[in-house]
């Protein structure tokens, strides 16, 4: 009878430490705005999107390659048109948004460095997830890009 309520109470314990760790893995969800506002921004994006798609412009990107959030994430664009060529002469913005705290996002300009590299320095206030969006202009159309980071504590 006492094995009978050990694989009961092990069988529990067991059950309540997967939970945890599946909560604490699964992604935050995002603090949410003004939704009429965030429908304008995304019909936006969308149409800049399909823009910059047409450019064929791909985009290799680094992000915090040297440490942590809070030693100033070096986040590093490097551009090349669709023959591979560096894309020179553009001027952008950076923003980083946090998961689940609006009052932590950032934003950065991106500077030329040269050869196709677009670089921002972010004062990221903690680890965890991030949404980093990029507009780079000065092109025949502006380019963007979303994407969501780990960045380690």
């Amino acid at each position: 009878m006492k094995w009978i309520i050990g694989i009961v109470l092990g069988g529990t314990i067991l059950a309540n430490g997967v939970m945890i760790a599946i909560a604490q893995r699964a992604a935050p969800t995002l603090e949410a705005q003004d939704a009429y506002t965030q429908s304008l921004d995304w019909q936006q994006e969308l149409e800049a999107r399909r823009a910059g798609e047409r450019l064929g412009w791909r985009a290799e990107v680094r992000v915090c390659p040297a440490g942590r959030a809070g030693d100033g994430c070096v986040v590093e664009y490097v551009m090349r048109d669709a023959a591979g060529r560096p894309v020179v002469g553009l001027r952008g913005t950076l923003k980083a948004r946090r998961a689940d705290s609006a009052g932590l996002d950032v934003s950065a300009v991106l500077d030329a460095r040269g050869e196709g590299r677009y670089v921002a320095t972010l004062p990221l206030g903690a680890g965890g997830a991030w949404r980093l969006d990029a507009r780079l202009e000065g092109g025949a159309a502006p380019w963007f890009d979303r994407r969501r980071v780990s960045v380690k504590e």
